[in-house]
Order: structure tokens, then sequence, then C-alpha cells
């Protein structure tokens, strides 16, 4: 069967652990989405830097590329608040829904700093609701996700990386019970702090 081709736009802190968690879990990945995954590619500025850390296991380019089914997107979440909530899902093939295997990977900034995340099944057979940490790797096979909670004193951020057997596309479901919500977040309107786009806070204003 044919593989599935990876592209890592990037390989710094982020990319660079993306890296290590495929290559460290890429048998287990395999398994679960039936036929071999692997970074064909990756694109860095730094090409020596890229070459070192990837061993001549990967196409090396300074340039950008188009993806074949890789979904990539990275949230910063204020300390104090949540994200990727009301939870959602992407595990059936529906007008609605893309099936989508997703890993999220954390950095959470201060000393001791943590999260909370939670991922659930609507049968109950997945529920956990889960303490991570900085440089933490959270593997969604099913079901609900969400929220990912960053406390007091500690700005989150994860990365999320999707993939699945179907089109590329990133369309999920709402959990019902929370449908609702979108109304009354609707009605707040975002936290005065985002957009959100360093751990420091919001980018300052320009006079």
């Amino acid at each position: 069967m044919k593989p599935i081709n990876v592209g890592l736009l990037g390989i710094g802190t982020v990319g660079g652990g993306t890296w290590a968690v495929l290559e460290r879990n890429r048998e287990e990945i395999s398994r679960r989405a039936g036929r071999d995954i692997r970074i064909s590619v990756v694109a860095d500025k730094e090409t020596a830097k890229a070459k070192k850390l990837t061993g001549g296991k990967a196409r090396v380019t300074a340039d950008a590329f188009e993806a074949e089914r890789l979904i990539a997107v990275e949230v910063l979440t204020p300390d104090g608040n949540w994200s990727s909530f009301p939870p959602h899902k992407h595990d059936e093939l529906t007008e609605r829904e893309v099936p989508l295997e997703e890993i999220y990977y954390f950095r959470i900034r201060g000393d001791g700093g943590f999260g909370l995340h939670r991922t659930y099944t609507a049968d109950g057979d997945i529920d956990v609701t889960e303490t991570v940490h900085d440089g933490d790797v959270f593997l969604i096979p099913r079901g609900y996700h969400g929220p990912s909670v960053a406390p007091p004193g500690h700005t989150m951020y994860y990365l999320n990386v999707m993939a699945g057997p179907a089109e590329r596309a990133w369309r999920v479901c709402t959990d019902p019970t929370h449908e609702w919500l979108w109304e009354l977040f609707a009605e707040l309107g975002p936290d005065p702090r985002c957009p959100l786009t360093t751990a420091d806070g919001p980018r300052p204003s320009r006079p």
C-alpha cells in the first residue's frame, strides 16, 4: 500500500519536536493508519541544521511545499483561559466531518507549568482528563476533545498535527450537548488579550 508522505515546514523547536514524535512513534502511528507514515521532505531556511537533524532520512529544501495529507495548526492560549472548546470530533466520514487522527504537542510557559486536556467518546469508552506538561504529546485516536486549559501564570502553546485516509479537509462536529455555547461565545466576544502572538501577550500596537 502506498505510504503517507508527510512534509514538515520548519524544523526548529516545534518542528524538531514533531520530527522526534513521529520518528519515535512511527510504528504505532503507522499501525493505526494501516500503512507506513514517513516524513519525506523538510522545508527550512537553515538547510544544514535540517540535514543534521534528519540524518538523511528526508529530503531537505529551503522552499515551502503543498501538503498531500497533513494539516497542522498552532494555538496560543492565554494563561487562565482555555481553547479547543466547545468539544469537537473528526472520526467519521460524513457531510459534516472528515476522519482525522490528531496529535497535540504542548509547550507550557513557566517553572512548574502544566495544563489540562480532555478527550472522551459519547459512549464513555474513552474519558480522560490529563495533566500535560511542557513537551508532552497527546494522541487523539477518536472522540470529542477539548478543552485545553492554561492555568493562571502559564501560557499554553500547542501544535495540532492531523492526517487521515480521506480527503485533506478540516470538517469537525461539535458535541451536541455543547452546541449552545457558540451563541454564548458570540455574545461575549473574544478575550481582550487576543490575538495572542507570543507567550508574552498580544503584539503591541504601533503608534
